[in-house]
This record gives C-alpha cells, sequence and structure tokens, in this order.
C-alpha cells in the first residue's frame, strides 16, 4: 500500500530529524558547559588580581 510506505517514510525522516536536533542539543549544552567554565576562571583570575592589588594597597579589610 503506497500510503503507508508513505506513512512509514514520513516517520524515518522525523525520526531522523529528532536525531539531528538531539545533536544539536547535546552541542549547544556542551558549548554553555563550557563557556560557564570560562566565565568561572574569569571571575577566579578577578577575584584574584583584586586581592593583589588590595594586599599592595594594604586595603585587603574591604574585600571581606
Amino acid at each position: 500500500n503506497p500510503q503507508i510506505t508513505s506513512v512509514k517514510n514520513k516517520i524515518v525522516n522525523l525520526c531522523e530529524d529528532v536525531g539531528i536536533l538531539k545533536g544539536q542539543l547535546d552541542d549547544s549544552n556542551i558549548r554553555a558547559i563550557s563557556l560557564e567554565h570560562q566565565f568561572n576562571v574569569c571571575i577566579f583570575s578577578f577575584r584574584h588580581s583584586l586581592a593583589k592589588v588590595a594586599r599592595v594597597a594594604h586595603v585587603e579589610h574591604v574585600l571581606e
């Protein structure tokens, strides 16, 4: 039956599309995690630099 074959093909195509979209979602999640890590590294670096400046200026108490 051609109609059944057509519906089967559409289902197969939809399943393939879902697989592709899942892959893209996984890639996006990995990029988001990577960006979050980079952000955390920047925050750590900034705080470390700020602490150094505060120590040199003898005002490290203001960071507490």
